[in-house]
């Protein structure tokens, strides 16, 4: 019942809400026709655009309310009447607005004939009388005859303007009086002037313009005045009778809802009576029924809750819900002694776990302990043996340095190869000690990749050439030649991977790819491929080939050797370094790994690859072996030419000072095939380079020894390239210092008294027998304390070479005494085998001037006592360690 009196009274508020809205709209309707009966007076006057755009706008909201009016009343009672009054309501409105039109229309013909017509024929008139004015000839009465006829137009032009502002008959008259007597002077005085007989005609034909116009005006101010107002008056009409539909209907909806509210009142009034009179019954029913042994059960609960027993059975007065409950109370009771017994259980069981976290604490810090002291061991004990193993890089040096037969020299080169072998040892041992202590910390520094691969070729080469391997090596031309990053761990992730490729594989080939994404101006994203078609892995030996001390089995350590440090270091530095490696391997088919990490650019635009000059390039590959990067090429070249073994004899450069021929030899029966063909390249002068795969190795030489032109063999750096191609040239090379590299031996001899110390008695000698090579006097400490005690009893030194790692007193504590002393300006140099940022900052700390790391080379001592210490000029250079032999290096 209340439902029903709700929907009544929901209902009659959403008629009344629609009637009201129907309201709205037909004052709506009545006050935009006034709005645009406005507008159009305004036209009248004005005939402003603006006033025509106003005019749309306002019919187009009518009309659109005349459709939503029509939309609201189909469900009405009376649908028909009200859809008939707008019907009629939109004729009206169409009506109005294409006479609207036609006074648009009537005003714009009347503007045109005014512009085009009257007021050209006055200004020709007017233009025609001054000429004829100007006469001198004219005599007294033509002149003024001219002079009234002049005034009389500009008269009749200014009633002409003035009827166009307000249409009044009267003017018209005017207007004719005056062209009239225009014309009557015309014939009376000036009737046989030929220069005037057409302006009788003008003025004709002026007069029937100005008879149009009028017309014209007459007919658009009708349809304003008289059509278009009943048109309207028409529309409020109707509007007035819709007005009265929807009250009546208002009214009518208003007596319904107050009748359908009385009824509602009193349906509400006996379901009330009859309510109340439930509600007592069921009060009755539910007390008796309900509470009453609720009120029982619950005192039952109350014991059972206080951890009491029940000590009285409850009167079962029915078998029914409260009966089962009762005995629920029961079973209740026994669940809650197993909570009991369960929550004492529990207290026992987190005491003990108490305990055992309090142990696991304990092992925990046990175990950090112990790998903090397993690496600090690891990292002493590496040190301690690259002492030894530094002397003994040293003094091998300076025995191969003096005169050995030929046997003596291979023997102490071997050795020289297994200390190096050792040391790299070492140093893995070292790093992966530092890198568990958290204690590696990676550089960003400036560096030239360019002699880190030229370092990464050297080491791997001559590996490969032993096994007959063909390594193929390609840099992004676009490389930046200069980067920001730490060139040692970035050079230490590119040889373990490309020696483990070198190493893996028994036959076949190494593939080797940088590349790179720029990420912004500031930052590149490095990308190494290294893929081999070595002995590979399956998925289990992928899993563990991360993990330290593990190589894919054990078959593998027998047959290949190493301590499967290698790619654990590799993937701890790429993570340092922010990067990530991946790898994808198949049994017998090769492995390949792809790293990534995020490095900075210079301030250099320099390129890897860059001629200087514009080159043209011709490229034949007869088996599309690939052996000239085609990247390589078309940095160089955006537009060389392919070319195919058909068309090489016919080919010829436009300019062949600047253009060269680059050929892919794979292999004996390649070279064969181009024989004929290079012969006639070459009697024709071009330029021609050959570009071979590593193997067959004695293929090179044979290429050369033929033809004596340049031959690059693979593997070969961006540099190497170039120097390739400028050699084809015939370019004449000039390096700089940067590219020439480092000298070897010492170009002028130091003056100066030098205290080295020094614990390790090997070490000594080496330092020894270097600082004599250069020119120095020196004494020996082989402590910081007898070093401080030394420089106090006789401060003669000019500098100190002093050890970092000494017993009874270190070289960072010998430093601060003697500053402490006063020597600030007595210059010390430290000697370490620690070569990390945080070494430099602690000497620079302890008052150092300078770092050395060992093992010691002579031309960076030569180069860092030459700081210090003034020389003794010699006239000549001994050799270097950069030897530009293209041959060698990177041709034939």
């Amino acid at each position: 019942m209340s439902t029903k009196n709700q929907e009544t009274f929901l209902a009659g508020i959403t008629l009344s809400q629609q009637t009201m809205d129907k309201v709205g709209l037909v004052r709506d309707l009545e006050k935009d026709l006034l709005d645009i009966q406005r507008y159009v007076l305004i036209f009248k006057q004005t005939a402003s655009d603006s006033v025509i755009e106003r005019f749309n706008l306002i019919q187009d909201k009518i009309n659109t309310n005349l459709s939503l009016l029509n939309t609201s009343v189909e469900s009405d009672e009376q649908a028909s009447v009200y859809i008939d009054r707008i019907t009629r309501m939109r004729a009206h409105l169409d009506e109005y607005r294409n006479n609207f039109e036609s006074v648009v229309q009537g005003r714009s013909r009347r503007e045109r004939l005014f512009e085009d017509n009257i007021e050209t024929q006055f200004e020709k008139n007017l233009a025609q009388l001054e000429a004829y004015q100007s006469n001198k000839n004219l005599s007294e009465e033509e002149s003024r005859a001219v002079l009234a006829i002049s005034l009389l137009l500009s008269e009749a032009h200014s009633h002409s303007l003035e009827y166009l502002l307000t249409p009044d008959p009267s003017i018209i008259n005017e207007f004719d009086s005056l062209l009239l007597q225009s014309k009557e002077i015309l014939s009376n005085s000036l009737q046989d002037t030929p220069s005037l007989n057409m302006m009788e005609t003008n003025l004709s034909k002026l007069s029937n313009d100005f008879k149009q116009l009028t017309q014209i005006t007459r007919g658009y101010l009708f349809l304003i005045n008289v059509v278009m107002a009943g048109s309207a008056n028409e529309f409020l009409y109707l509007t007035r009778e819709l007005n009265q539909l929807v009250t009546e209907n208002q009214q009518r909806i208003n007596a319904e809802i107050i009748q359908s509210g009385k009824d509602a009142q009193n349906r509400n009034s006996l379901f009330a009576v009859i309510s109340v009179a439930l509600a007592v019954l069921t009060a009755l029913f539910f007390t008796y029924r309900v509470m009453m042994p609720i009120s029982e059960m619950t005192e039952v609960f109350k014991t059972l809750a206080s951890g009491k027993g029940i000590n009285k059975a409850i009167k079962k007065r029915r078998n029914n819900e409260i009966g089962e409950l009762a005995v629920a109370a029961q079973v209740f009771q026994e669940k809650n002694k197993q909570t009991q017994e369960l929550l004492e259980h529990s207290k026992n069981l987190n005491a003990q776990q108490e305990v055992l976290n309090q142990e696991l604490a304990v092992s925990k810090k046990k175990a950090e302990e112990a790998l903090a002291t397993k690496s600090i061991f690891l990292a002493n004990m590496s040190h301690e043996i690259r002492t030894p193993m530094n002397g003994i890089i040293g003094l091998v040096d300076i025995v191969l340095k003096s005169k050995l037969d030929d046997k003596q020299r291979a023997n102490l080169e071997k050795v020289t190869y297994s200390t190096h072998i050792l040391l790299n040892l070492i140093n893995g041992i070292l790093d992966f000690s530092k890198i568990e202590a958290g204690k590696l910390e990676i550089e960003k520094i400036k560096f030239s990749p360019r002699s880190m691969f030229e370092n990464l070729l050297a080491n791997i080469s001559t590996k490969g050439n032993e096994k007959n391997l063909n390594i193929q090596f390609i840099v992004n031309p676009l490389l930046p030649v200069e980067l920001i990053g730490d060139p040692m761990r970035i050079n230490q992730v590119l040889l373990n991977l490309c020696t483990n490729a070198v190493k893996f594989t028994r036959n076949g080939s190494v593939f080797i790819n940088i590349d790179f994404t720029q990420l912004d101006n500031q930052e590149i994203c490095l990308k190494i491929s290294v893929k081999d078609t070595g002995i590979g892995m399956d998925e289990t030996q992928l899993t563990s080939i991360f993990n330290p001390f593990t190589q894919a089995d054990d078959s593998t350590s027998r047959k290949f050797g190493g301590t499967g440090l290698g790619l654990t270091i590799v993937k701890q530095l790429v993570e340092l370094m922010h990067g990530k490696i991946s790898v994808e391997s198949k049994v017998n088919s090769g492995s390949h790994f792809q790293v990534e990490f995020v490095v900075g650019t210079g301030n250099s635009n320099t390129r890897i690859m860059d001629l200087g000059f514009d080159v043209n390039i011709g490229h034949v590959s007869i088996n599309d072996s690939g052996l000239t990067p085609l990247t390589y090429l078309n940095s160089l070249d955006q537009d060389y030419i392919s070319l195919e073994l058909a068309d090489l004899d016919d080919f010829e450069f436009q300019n062949n000072e600047k253009s060269l021929l680059l050929l892919d030899i794979d292999d004996i029966q390649t070279h064969k095939a181009l024989n004929q063909h290079i012969a006639i390249a070459k009697e024709k002068g071009i330029n021609i380079g050959l570009v071979t795969n590593t193997q067959p190795s004695t293929l090179p030489s044979l290429l050369h020894k033929k033809w004596d032109l340049p031959v690059l063999s693979h593997p070969f750096t961006p540099r190497q390239f170039t120097l390739f191609m400028l050699q084809t040239l015939g370019v004449e090379l000039q390096y700089n210092q940067q590219e020439l590299g480092e000298i070897d031996t010492v170009s002028e001899r130091l003056s100066g008294h030098v205290l080295l110390v020094e614990d390790n008695h090997i070490n000594q000698i080496v330092a020894c027998e270097m600082l004599t090579n250069l020119g120095l006097t020196f004494d020996v400490a082989e402590d910081g304390h007898q070093a401080v005690t030394k420089i106090v009893n006789s401060p003669q030194y000019d500098i100190v070479l002093m050890d970092i790692q000494m017993p009874i007193m270190d070289g960072y504590e010998a430093t601060k005494q003697l500053r402490k002393q006063g020597f600030k300006d007595l210059v010390i140099c430290g000697l370490s085998a620690n070569a990390m940022n945080s070494d430099f900052e602690l000497a620079y700390a302890a008052g150092m001037n300078d770092y050395i790391t060992k093992p010691i080379k002579p031309q960076m001592l030569n180069h860092v006592l030459g700081k210090y210490l003034p020389s003794e000029p010699k006239n000549s250079l001994v050799k270097s360690d950069f030897k530009l032999q293209i041959e060698n290096e990177s041709t034939t």
